[in-house]
């Protein structure tokens, strides 16, 4: 720190501007790149990734087959890096309704392939509109069926609400985090995010045309990839 030995000389953003270490002007330097429009973001959390072969689940919470939700989801997963493999559950409407009796350890043959496909996955990826202040029945159905098996358990996820109205689907949104809570889901820091107005931000292509929506969308899969790649639960 420099002596004032005249305050009528002091120059505080000098001082400022002087005293800049290098580190800071890197990190500054890579927060205003990430800052400005962008190709897709490099995966470059820790500094290092191990780039050995990932696989996610991805899940709709919508079973419309022109669901804005779904078509945010597979932009979503065309940001992938190269070594991650997304695979999106199908099943998900023929899944029967939750029922106790049923849930044996003899699992119906539905329901084992819904809980093998988590077991097998890295990590899960979803995106659900919001109905009637809350998540679609049929994607709470699937996951109470996962309750008592404990697949969610650790396993890291992230977590998209999107809605044709301003609020984004929070309602839904906030309901499915406390249920994965509740499950012992890992939701990853930069992991959650809601889009408002979701029918706007999105192209007769299926992109993302809102600059906006789409860097917070890559920063989501930037966060759910790395820590996974990071072999860690938390960031």
């Amino acid at each position: 720190m420099h002596a004032l030995t005249d305050l009528k000389n002091f120059n505080p953003t000098k001082l400022a501007v002087e005293t800049i270490t290098d580190k800071d002007a890197e990190l500054n330097e890579k927060y205003q790149q990430t800052s400005r429009p962008a190709e897709p973001l490099l995966f470059t959390r820790g500094d290092q990734m191990s780039n050995q072969p990932i696989n996610i689940l991805a899940i709709s919470g919508s079973l419309r087959k022109k669901s804005s939700n779904l078509t945010l989801l597979r932009a979503i997963i065309a940001m992938a890096p190269p070594h991650v493999t997304v695979t999106m559950y199908e099943d998900m409407a023929q899944l029967p309704h939750f029922n106790p009796d049923l849930d044996l350890d003899d699992a119906l043959p539905l329901v084992a392939h819904w809980r093998n496909q988590l077991k097998d996955a890295d990590g899960v990826l979803i995106c659900t509109p919001e109905y009637a202040k809350g998540v679609p029945g049929t994607l709470k159905n699937a996951l109470d069926w996962i309750v008592s098996s404990g697949e969610f358990v650790n396993k890291p996820v992230a977590v998209v609400s999107a809605s044709p109205n301003p609020k984004g689907g929070e309602a839904a949104h906030a309901s499915l985090l406390s249920t994965l809570s509740m499950m012992s889901a890992i939701v990853v820091e930069g992991g959650t995010l809601t889009v408002p107005l979701v029918n706007k931000k999105l192209g007769a292509g299926g992109d993302i045309i809102d600059e906006e929506t789409r860097l917070r969308t890559q920063h989501l899969m930037h966060a759910l990839v790395g820590t996974i790649d990071s072999g860690s639960t938390k960031l």
